[in-house]
């Protein structure tokens, strides 16, 4: 009876001090409004939060560049049949390296697209190794622009 007693409050303990385990992180972008359209203008919102986590995924990646800026894009895709599309691009300070996300619209908030690749695209061209979004097969990916010293990185963000 001792044994149990002792075994009981030994559970009893270790449910109790039970840590509640975070979410993995990069597995999939959370539903925060990213941009709003007002009057035909594209307009980047929870700016702060963004940056955070995209400046956490450079260090990630063992770069100690700074995000100086954001700007959404409307475009039509390149390659197999033409796809609208919105995509948030992060310009950096090191004026070398740009991240982008593709985004979809609900009504006129954007959002960003669960399960998507966002991407680093980094290099020292003077032209190109900027983010650009393709389709095929009726899929958007974002590419990054050629050139020979462009150097793309793929990544999964989770948003707080």
């Amino acid at each position: 009876m001792k044994i149990f007693c002792t075994s009981l409050v030994l559970l009893l303990v270790f449910v109790s001090c039970k840590k509640d385990v975070a979410p993995l992180s990069g597995v999939s972008y959370p539903a925060i409004s990213v941009g709003v359209e007002k009057n035909g203008a594209l307009e980047v919102v929870n700016q702060d939060v963004i940056k955070q986590e995209w400046e956490a995924q450079l260090l990630a990646e063992g770069a100690t560049r700074q995000i100086s800026g954001f700007q959404i894009i409307k475009g039509m895709s390149k390659g197999g049949s033409p796809i609208s599309y919105y995509m948030l691009m992060a310009t950096c300070t090191d004026h070398k390296t740009t991240m982008a996300a593709l985004l979809e619209r609900k009504g006129n908030d954007l959002f960003f697209i669960p399960d998507i690749a966002s991407v680093i695209c980094s290099g020292g061209c003077e032209h190109g190794c900027a983010p650009a979004v393709s389709s095929k097969n009726d899929a958007l990916y974002i590419i990054c622009s050629e050139c020979a010293d462009c150097v793309k990185t793929d990544f999964f963000l989770n948003f707080p």
